[in-house]
């Protein structure tokens, strides 16, 4: 019986995981964009993602180069 209580509490403990993958495309233009509004809009994206870091875990990595 300790086994089988032992073995429940295990599976209960264990966290499910959502995996999700989102791929984005930098517009053509953002590389014509005034230096000032190309740091702003990196601002603002890094403070939308932190935004959820407590919920979230984010790991971005780019596929620059990869076809």
């Amino acid at each position: 019986m300790a086994e089988s209580s032992k073995a429940e509490k295990e599976t209960q403990e264990e966290r499910r995981q959502y995996v999700n993958f989102a791929f984005y495309k930098l517009d053509p233009a953002w590389p014509r964009l005034p230096k000032a509004e190309r740091k702003r809009g990196k601002c603002q994206l890094i403070d939308a993602v932190n935004s959820y870091e407590q919920v979230v875990q984010t790991i971005p990595y780019s596929l620059v180069g990869i076809r």
